[in-house]
């Protein structure tokens, strides 16, 4: 009752609502002030701000209104002193441009340059991925064009259209960085053109890479694509209890409006914000409310100008969403199938124990978040509840990455080790038997590598030449039904091993064994190599005030802006969240440290525009240690960037530092 209340009251310094003018296409934004004082007449100052890509030339009429400009905000206002009668209400139509198109010819400029850059890699190493990134780049095209003319303002409500061109944006962020791929291999074909050898050697190493990483896609995207994993499917048959992967589509939330009043009757607005997890698309029924925007907070609301409400009269407002407040329960399961894989990994550590017992503490973590029960009403405390999740399953993910991190430190590569888990259990499953999956010392993994130890017993007896033309026979079988699976691994979206999905950079995996290439090549030519290790600064209060959309804006603009600092020969990696690591093949110690400090003044230079109403910046730090003064190994010289990185950390952040 007392939030309904200060609602009211806090309604009347004005409102910035949408509808369409559907004669010539132009963005009517409404403004609304109101006197909430039912004894007096009482003066006004109205003041809203419009969306910050409007300019004053974009504003065809602003009905009576004054138009200003905030510098250090960088944004239009419209203002107005009024004059109202008491409980009375004005209302401004300011009508302006719609500038949240998309140009075509942006597009289709785009599209030409891609297959430029396509036809130019024909005949290089890179040709196939390069095709799978225009075919990426053209299905993304489609997709804004699409949008967009599903989101034209005749068609939908402004909210929905300013939505999709903030979407569109991204879209063709995400084009420009795949261009920016392509003449990355374009220049590195031309360096490499006398190195057929070489390049064999790395397109095979590739290629197993991919394949490995497909698998790992598969697993951990369980639920999102029409792909599934052997290992994730078996896991599930023998699950001991049921367990439901399936979430509500939707959730209802109750908003109600309440007259604080006893006697009299009264006719006021309603706004009622959302959730910064809700967009306008989510709102399926907004219960007989409008759709509008809050550009200050960042944040849809409903609204409803003039609600009459009797002496304490309650009116309750049913709203649907889609419902984003609940985690997907298939991709933690694929997590739970991932980690439960990386514990049946064997290595010669004395430290194995104790990440396996990790694991299944994880594991555990897991298990309690799938029993949880979905609400299907939208309250503050299921909100509170599912962004805990949030933060719980992000905290499981760095421990996978860490463990990821000791079995690469062992020399088991975590993603080729669960590929030859998914190949038995594929051969298991050919052979019309029962590939059972477990989380105990009974999986298939352990099963098969029993059974293939016991079949190499014989107790002393010779095999007859019947039963040795079986076992070959058996062997090449398997053998085929491995270079099938592998075939069809390696015809599926090859990029996904190479490239990190989200910023464009080199995936890990990918990125640690470029360097360890690098290792060697500079250690038979006698030169250095060094390696730069960052982060960003304070980068999880970001995630934690803005959410993981505006998180992974920042990743990708952060990636766009380190790459102007660095050489076309260097190479960009992610490593995990928001560490990344850039390899100097050529790098003397001071050089990089060079590198790196222009670098820190790049990305503390960069204005992130997240959208049209929110603009952040951020900073890094960054630790650079060089082959062979700090250290002869990929591993160590890894640990001590990561040092130097940490120092830059105790400073404050902000800068680069050389290790020792």
């Amino acid at each position: 009752m007392r939030r309904m209340m200060r609602t009211i009251q806090f309604f009347l310094f004005g409102l910035v609502v949408f509808t369409a003018a559907l004669s010539d296409a132009s963005v009517i934004l409404k403004v609304t002030a109101n006197n909430p004082s039912s004894l007096e007449k009482r003066e006004i100052s109205l003041k809203s701000y419009l969306p910050k890509r409007v300019r004053p030339e974009h504003i065809i009429n602003a009905d009576k209104l004054e138009v200003g400009y905030d510098v250090k905000r960088n944004q239009c206002y419209v203002y107005k002193t009024l004059a109202l009668e008491a409980q009375a209400v004005a209302h401004y139509n300011v009508e302006i441009d719609d500038i949240w198109l998309v140009e075509e010819d942006v597009v289709g400029q785009l599209l030409s340059q891609a297959n430029d850059l396509t036809g130019e890699l024909k005949d290089t190493q890179y040709a196939e991925v390069a095709l799978q990134i225009q075919k990426h780049i053209e299905d993304t095209a489609k997709a804004i064009l699409s949008l967009q003319e599903d989101t034209l303002i005749f068609k939908v409500g402004p909210a929905e259209h300013i939505a999709a061109y903030d979407t569109n944006q991204e879209r063709l962020e995400q084009i420009k960085s795949n261009i920016k791929d392509l003449e990355q291999f374009l220049r590195s074909s031309e360096k490499d053109e006398n190195k057929a050898t070489d390049r064999n050697e790395e397109q095979t190493r590739v290629t197993r890479n991919m394949k490995a990483k497909e698998i790992k896609e598969r697993i951990l995207t369980f639920g999102t694509n029409d792909e599934t994993s052997c290992l994730v499917e078996e896991a599930l048959k023998s699950e001991k209890e049921p367990i439901n992967l399936e979430s509500p589509q939707t959730v209802l939330m109750k908003v109600k409006f309440e007259n604080p009043s006893a006697e009299k009757q009264q006719t006021a607005p309603l706004r009622f914000l959302l959730v910064r997890e809700a967009g306008a698309g989510d709102i399926i029924n907004p219960g007989n409310l409008k759709v509008g925007f809050d550009f200050e907070k960042n944040l849809y609301y409903l609204y409803n100008d003039d609600v009459t409400l009797a002496p304490a009269e309650v009116k309750e407002f049913d709203i649907v969403l889609n419902n984003k407040w609940s985690i997907s329960r298939k991709e933690v399961y694929g997590l739970k199938v991932y980690i439960d894989s990386l514990m049946k990994i064997e290595v010669g550590s004395p430290e194995l124990e104790k990440i396996k017992e990790q694991g299944q503490q994880m594991i555990g973590e897991i298990y309690a978040l799938l029993k949880q029960t979905d609400a299907v009403e939208l309250t503050e405390d299921q909100v509170v509840l599912y962004r805990n999740n949030l933060r719980q399953l992000e905290n499981i993910r760095q421990s996978t990455q860490r463990i990821e991190d000791f079995f690469i430190k062992e020399n088991a590569s975590p993603e080729l080790k669960i590929m030859e888990q998914e190949v038995i259990c594929l051969n298991i499953r050919s052979q019309g038997k029962e590939a059972q999956y477990s989380s105990d010392a009974s999986g298939i993994f352990e099963r098969i590598r029993a059974k293939l130890k016991g079949g190499m017993i014989f107790k002393g007896k010779s095999l007859s030449t019947v039963d040795t033309w079986k076992i070959i026979y058996y062997i090449i079988i398997f053998l085929g039904m491995i270079s099938g699976v592998f075939y069809f691994v390696n015809i599926r979206q090859q990029k996904s091993t190479m490239f990190d999905p989200l910023t464009g950079a080199f995936a890990r995996g990918y990125a640690l064994e470029r360097f360890r290439e690098e290792l060697k090549i500079a250690k038979g030519a006698n030169n250095k190599c060094s390696l730069l290790v960052m982060d960003i600064d304070k980068f999880k209060g970001i995630n934690d005030a803005h959410g993981h959309a505006v998180g992974d804006t920042i990743l990708k603009e952060f990636v766009i802006a380190i790459r102007k600092g660095v050489r076309a020969t260097d190479i960009i990696g992610r490593f995990g969240g928001d560490e990344f690591m850039i390899i100097l093949p050529t790098g003397e110690k001071e050089k990089a440290l060079k590198i790196a400090q222009s670098i820190a003044r790049i990305v503390e230079g960069t204005a992130i525009r997240v959208n049209p109403q929110l603009t952040l910046s951020v900073t890094t730090s960054i630790g650079v240690a060089t082959y062979p003064i700090d250290s002869g190994t990929a591993e160590d010289l890894f640990d001590k960037a990561d040092q130097a990185l940490y120092q830059v950390k105790r400073r404050g952040g902000n800068g680069a530092e050389m290790f020792g």
